[in-house]
């Protein structure tokens, strides 16, 4: 009589399986993040199912992670009681909110309403992505007299066109003592009681008149960073201005569409000063057009400028402006269709003396120490030309560049031998250059991202 023995061996876990359940919901809830709501199609699981979904483990640790439901998603696409369920499982924990009303029926905006607007107090952040104003106006009323103590952002995108007919409504009255952080696109601007935390403000065709502006402005104490996209500012006729000093602000980044009459927008400029402003961004802007607006000498309008991004923009017949805002040590290039023009042309025109500015100022940027440069395939070596001149003239005037920053194509054209011969008055001898010919005279960088068109 024979005995039959069983050998039972056990898989060894996977790595993942050996985590604490801490650690595990804390990659849980960072995979549920708002960033990850605003980008995935509604045909997709959602992240929390899908983790919930893979085993009876890791959906026991999911249903007890209220952080994994805390970004509530909400398109029209999923049945409400999917929404509730959301919410009940996040328990006391903040919630990240963005509404979708583009597949909303309108009859259902009151229901959805009646479900996120009772737990306003938990609103960590909310989006609100609006496609004509009747339900934009019903969500917005529902909160007019609410207090969301815990908000620190606040944004509204309307697909829908903002004319003169909007309704600008206050919202929150009751207060959002910790909102860092608004973005308004195609909505009017209207300002709620002091803003006083508040630092960052995105807006995006926004069509607000003098007193509008001035108004959240002056509410807005803390406000270090301002995006102005295809800004639409509404100058009334006759209307009382007078310039509105933005003391606390730090950055500063404009869009102008090129579609449109630049005029009337680039005037309300120079009614703004900016005393304290470190950063510029200018970007599909026609300079020359711009800075007819301020005063001949830029350091009266930016005396503390350090870095100066143009982007998409047009440079000729204003140079010398440029020159006068000398406190800049960053100079950002970023496909700029002036270096399309030949080298020296280009290049003296950024790195030469300036009439202008009277000694001892007479060297232009005196502090400039790092370039970044990005440029599309049409222009990269006229690109590299201008710079090259800029890297041997700034040595040549004892003022060598610390660090250039090069868009990938702008450093594999370098680092793949590629050489180009240049020749130049000032530089009174041929020049050849290549990666090693950059080393050996400045520090050089790669962007591991191109940057964006722009950078907010």
């Amino acid at each position: 009589m024979s005995t039959l023995c069983f050998s039972i061996t056990t898989r060894p876990l996977a790595p993942i399986e050996t985590l604490p359940n801490e650690l595990l919901a804390t990659i849980f809830a960072y995979g549920s993040r708002p960033s990850t709501h605003n980008s995935f199609r509604d045909s997709n699981l959602p992240f929390p199912l899908l983790v919930s979904s893979i085993n009876k483990h890791w959906r026991d640790v999911a249903l007890n992670s209220p952080g994994v439901w805390s970004c509530v998603y909400i398109s029209g696409r999923q049945p409400l009681d999917v929404t509730r369920t959301w919410i009940r499982r996040s328990k006391g924990c903040m919630l990240d909110v963005t509404l979708n009303l583009r597949f909303v029926r309108q009859a259902d905006v009151d229901p959805i309403i009646d479900i996120i607007v009772p737990h306003v107090g938990r609103w960590r952040r909310f989006f609100l992505h609006a496609t004509n104003h009747a339900g934009m106006d019903k969500v917005l009323s529902s909160i007019r007299r609410a207090s969301a103590p815990h908000l620190k952002f606040f944004g509204i995108r309307n697909f829908g066109y903002v004319g003169e007919g909007s309704v600008r409504s206050r919202i929150l009255l009751h207060g959002t003592p910790v909102l860092q952080s608004v973005q308004l696109e195609y909505v009017p601007l209207w300002c709620s009681p002091p803003l006083v935390g508040l630092h960052t403000l995105n807006l995006d065709h926004v069509l607000p008149t003098y007193a509008e502006f001035r108004d959240i402005a002056t509410s807005c104490p803390s406000l270090s960073e301002l995006i102005l996209r295809n800004f639409y500012p509404n100058l009334q006729l006759h209307e009382p201005v007078t310039i509105l000093s933005l003391s606390s602000l730090n950055s500063l980044a404009i869009k102008f569409d090129q579609s449109q009459s630049s005029a009337p927008r680039q005037s309300f400029l120079s009614f703004l000063s900016f005393p304290n402003l470190e950063y510029l961004e200018l970007s599909h802007c026609h300079l020359p057009e711009l800075f007819q607006h301020f005063p001949r000498d830029g350091r009266l309008w930016f005396p503390r400028l350090q870095t100066l991004r143009l982007s998409h923009a047009t440079i000729s017949n204003c140079v010398k402006f440029l020159h006068t805002l000398s406190t800049i040590s960053h100079l950002q290039l970023i496909h700029l269709s002036d270096l399309l023009k030949p080298a020296k042309e280009t290049s003296a025109q950024f790195a030469g003396e300036d009439e202008l500015i009277s000694p001892p100022d007479r060297l232009v940027w005196p502090n400039l120490k790092v370039v970044t440069m990005e440029t599309n395939s049409l222009c990269h070596l006229d690109a590299l030309d201008a710079l090259c001149f800029l890297v041997q003239y700034r040595i040549d005037i004892g003022r060598p560049l610390s660090r250039v920053r090069l868009s990938p194509l702008l450093y594999r054209c370098l680092i793949g031998g590629s050489r180009r011969a240049i020749s130049d008055s000032a530089l009174r001898d041929m020049h050849t250059y290549d990666i090693d010919w950059f080393r050996s005279r400045v520090e050089v960088d790669v962007m591991t991202d191109p940057d964006p068109e722009f950078i907010y």
